[in-house]
């Protein structure tokens, strides 16, 4: 094992004398395993640390306070022992801490209640608690099996591969070469179908694709929140003629859902300004997004929704509603009414809608539950009828100026799916496309994703609020907000993520960046971590982005060389990201679009301050983003063809491009 593991231990459990009672709780099996790994130990006692002698009377933890048994209030020695035992810990660099159970300074887990009977109670004494402050791990003398599982790490030889959720070994590789490879759910495309996988998944040869959640490095809903945020602030801009700073203003967007990644959609229309209707049958789901705050405020009838949505707007006020209700009668109540919609979208479930991601009109949620278990072909006729009374709201819409987007949810294929060929730009099949464009065909995909713009993303590993903070102010220094406008937009947004109260669980950020940017930040953290400013950081990327999947109905909307029906280019950055070293390297049928209709891949990188990590950064970061730019660049997306002409005079970069032929060449052949 190249790295020395650093354990701080309850020198009582390694039979100091050091105890209460001036004996020792040696643990023989303890003693035994330390040695097998080899670890450097780091002995402590708080209580002596706290200069209380040996022996000593026993002492308890009553309430917030400790008491000896001759019922003195000793709560400052203790105080001042977990402190101590703190800067040990820190200057040592400890790696985690094996501390004395039921201790009123170690305890864990459990501690004696305070009546000296004996009795013991959840809880943790005051060194533990001290040092869990600082999100350092500690187990008990109790733990052993778990102690050893902590021990067990790859050496930087080794690679541990992942097949749809099987660890099928450990095998001898190279330190230039990523720690951890997996797959997920990469079906024969013959199978690669929602019925097959179900039945794989229930046979547990197959786990759920998407690099999100799939690969190890979950960060909330954050993301979904950015690149809504970002589509909004295009839309704005491209069919609004909207500045960088009037945005949303004055705008009412409707759309429907508030899942988990749907719930995304009011809080992203505040943040840009506008004024937003989300409908939503779940009442549960709209009363857990006015806990997060993600929503301001639910109403139960379209006149309400619509009645407060305008009054918001007429004075000039940022507000996200819920509407407990079905999404085609408040469309209804807005055509009969003759209410202006400016943007309208969709992000209910479609692409499992019968399975209850779509509910049907004239059903309450539960009425769906239950009608959805008990007689499966009447919901799905249900659906159907629903989808198309949605359709025939949303064009009468249409002719009255609302600008409808398909966001990505199968809302237009399922429409396609059950017979409304009038969606079609040819009026027979999808092969030239919808009349409803999607989110990235008009949007992300032109004006994020040919540039090279895409969720970057990073997770504090120390679990300190304070890291992330440091990291969001360096990548904030990192972007030119006078660039591109889209470099004015990451800017606000880094600049303001603290306050849009986005971390869920890890200390975790998401930026939609270019390369360029990406590997200069990515080369900062690391050099904050050299410096010991902040903990090791591990960086990536969302499946979303310029090269990272592949879905013709989404991501690779805007890819129209008939490349967008191929999966070449997820294998192939995945591959090459193996082959630059990545930390972990994951490839992924499926995610958000369903079963058989994408293929994603992904990366993380641990930065832990060496040259070695800015090296991979130097040549990793470009090559995953730019390998996606290329492929974009062979559609004829001339954003990316312009901005890989800009690598001509860089010796490390050789692009091929196509060569484009003038129209009226073509135009004369036919």
């Amino acid at each position: 094992m190249k790295k020395k593991i650093k354990v701080l231990i309850s020198a009582c459990l390694l039979g100091d004398n050091v105890k209460y009672s001036g004996g020792n709780n040696l643990t023989p099996e303890l003693v035994t395993l330390l040695e097998k790994y080899n670890v450097t130990i780091v002995k402590i006692c708080p209580e002596c640390f706290a200069g209380l002698p040996i022996p000593r009377v026993p002492s308890e933890i009553r309430g917030d306070k400790v008491f000896s048994k001759d019922s003195r209030d000793i709560t400052e020695e203790f105080l001042i022992g977990a402190e101590k035992t703190y800067k040990v810990a820190k200057n040592k660099e400890i790696d985690f801490a094996i501390l004395k159970e039921r201790s009123p300074s170690c305890g864990s887990s459990f501690i004696y209640d305070g009546s000296f009977s004996g009795k013991t109670i959840q809880g943790q004494g005051f060194t533990a608690r001290r040092l869990n402050k600082e999100n350092i791990v500690i187990f008990s003398e109790e733990n052993l099996e778990e102690i050893e599982k902590y021990l067990e790490e790859l050496n930087d030889d080794e690679t541990l591969i992942v097949e749809s959720g099987h660890p099928l070994g450990i095998f001898k590789s190279d330190k230039n070469l990523p720690r951890v490879i997996l797959s997920n759910a990469l079906i024969i495309g013959k199978y690669n179908n929602n019925e097959n996988w179900n039945r794989l998944s229930a046979l547990g040869v197959s786990n759920y694709g998407q690099f999100t959640a799939g690969g190890w490095f979950y960060i909330g809903p954050q993301g979904i929140v950015h690149g809504t945020y970002s589509t909004l602030l295009s839309v704005a801009r491209q069919k609004f003629n909207r500045n960088n700073e009037d945005l949303l203003k004055g705008l009412l967007f409707v759309s429907a859902g508030l899942g988990g990644m749907s719930g995304a959609q009011g809080k992203a229309c505040s943040i840009a300004k506008g004024v937003s209707i989300i409908a939503e049958v779940d009442k549960s789901k709209i009363e857990k997004k006015i806990e997060q705050k993600w929503i301001d405020e639910y109403v139960t009838t379209p006149k309400e929704a619509f009645k407060r949505a305008l009054d918001y707007i007429k004075n000039k006020i940022s507000k996200s509603i819920a509407f407990n209700g079905n999404i085609i009668d408040l469309l209804q109540y807005a055509v009969d009414n003759k209410i202006k919609i400016d943007i309208l979208t969709d992000q209910t479930s479609c692409h499992v809608r019968y399975e209850g991601g779509y509910c049907p009109v004239g059903l309450t949620f539960e009425e769906r539950t239950n009608l959805l278990d008990k007689n499966k072909n009447e919901f799905r006729k249900r659906v159907d009828s629903s989808l198309k009374m949605h359709y025939e709201l949303i064009e009468k819409l249409r002719k009255t100026g609302t600008y409808f987007f398909d966001y990505g949810n199968s809302f237009t294929t399922s429409l396609y799916e059950i017979g409304i060929k009038e969606i079609c730009v040819n009026g027979k099949n999808e092969l030239d496309g919808f009349i409803y464009k999607s989110f990235v065909e008009e949007f992300l995909g032109p004006n994020l994703f040919d540039y090279g713009y895409g969720p970057f993303r990073w997770v504090c590993l120390s679990g300190k609020k304070e890291d992330l903070d440091i990291t969001d102010n360096a990548a904030a220094n990192c972007i030119n907000k006078n660039r591109r406008y889209q470099d004015y937009d990451n800017y606000v947004w880094i600049k303001n993520a603290k306050e849009y109260n986005l971390v869920v669980g890890s200390q975790a950020r998401i930026l939609y960046q270019d390369a360029e940017t990406r590997r200069k930040i990515a080369k900062i953290f690391n050099n904050l971590v050299k410096e010991g400013k902040i903990g090791p950081v591990i960086i990536g990327r969302d499946h979303m982005d310029t090269g990272g999947v592949d879905a013709p109905s989404r991501e690779t909307s805007n890819i129209k060389d008939g490349s967008n029906l191929t999966a070449d280019m997820s294998a192939l950055i995945f591959g090459g990201d193996c082959a630059m070293g990545m930390s972990l390297v994951s490839i992924h049928n499926g995610g958000g679009t369903g079963i058989g209709n994408s293929q994603s891949c992904g990366y993380g990188l641990i930065l832990d301050g060496s040259d070695k990590i800015n090296d991979i950064i130097d040549r990793g970061i470009l090559f995953d983003v730019l390998c996606g730019v290329s492929r974009r660049a062979w559609a004829r997306n001339i954003n990316s063809i312009n901005l890989l002409d800009s690598y001509d005079d860089n010796v490390d970069y050789k692009f091929s491009l196509p060569n484009i032929c003038e129209d009226d060449i073509i135009d004369s052949l036919f």
